[in-house]
């Protein structure tokens, strides 16, 4: 599982994909993401970025 993380005080070009492990320490952000957006994570092809 990972997660398209817009960083705070940076531009969007600068969004990256970060494994769930690198966002443990934010478990507030993760638990409101996943409640404004129950039907992810879902699964996508092997190999593609949305």
């Amino acid at each position: 599982l990972e997660y398209y993380i817009h960083w705070r005080g940076y531009p969007v070009s600068e969004r990256t994909w970060e494994p769930a492990a690198c966002v443990k320490n934010s478990p507030d952000l993760v638990r409101e993401f996943h409640l404004q957006h129950p039907h992810k994570p879902s699964q996508r092809p092997l190999g593609t970025r949305p």
